[in-house]
């Protein structure tokens, strides 16, 4: 299980435009009680782990945010646009350890002192900011099923189309009844696995 800071959210999106894989699912107590299910949306899911926004009122955001009349990129576009996240937030705001760690990366450079080399410096800005505190976002646990599974799983849907294309739809539909129960064990184990955390 691994702890993730802010942004931590784009890879799984970055996953699924670049890499082609498969948009992930919604699974869990605390996912049903945000009404959260099926595939993951690439816009909710951003805006719940990025600006803390409840699910729940997603439509509402975008609604409100698609209202606003100030021109983009102005001071007030940016003022509505934070006072309608700050209105749909969940829990309070991450704290931002920005001012802090530019201190220490100052107190850092002063103590090199003036006769420091530019190499000297970065080294020691490098070395504040691997060090600095951020804050964490969430908590990310994958879950991997063994590759066989994933294997069965395709087998029996291949056997399915190749058997519907054959005029086969009986043996058909037995295959991909197979892969849909290949399909409700390997959720099953990902349940057990949620619900043991």
């Amino acid at each position: 299980m691994n702890a993730v800071g802010r942004g931590g959210e784009h890879y799984y999106l970055k996953s699924i435009e670049q890499a082609g894989e498969p948009a992930g699912i919604w699974l869990g107590t605390g996912a049903n009680d945000l009404g959260l299910t099926g595939e993951v949306d690439h816009e909710l899911m951003n805006d719940m782990y990025s600006k803390f926004t409840h699910p729940g009122l997603h439509a509402e955001v975008r609604a409100s945010l698609s209202a606003i009349t100030a021109e983009p990129g102005s001071d007030e576009y940016k003022a509505q646009v934070a006072a309608i996240y700050d209105e749909a937030r969940v829990g309070r705001r991450p704290y931002d350890y920005t001012k802090s760690t530019e201190a220490k990366v100052e107190a850092a450079l002063e103590k090199l002192g003036p006769d420091s080399t530019p190499e000297q410096r970065r080294e020691a800005e490098l070395k504040v900011r691997q060090n600095a505190q951020s804050s964490r976002s969430y908590y990310d646990v994958t879950f991997s099923a063994p590759k066989s599974y994933s294997l069965l799983h395709a087998g029996f849907q291949i056997e399915a189309a190749r058997l519907r294309e054959a005029g086969d739809l009986e043996g058909a539909a037995a295959a991909a009844e197979k892969a849909d129960q290949v399909w409700e064990c390997l959720m099953e184990g990902v349940q057990a696995g949620l619900e043991f955390l």
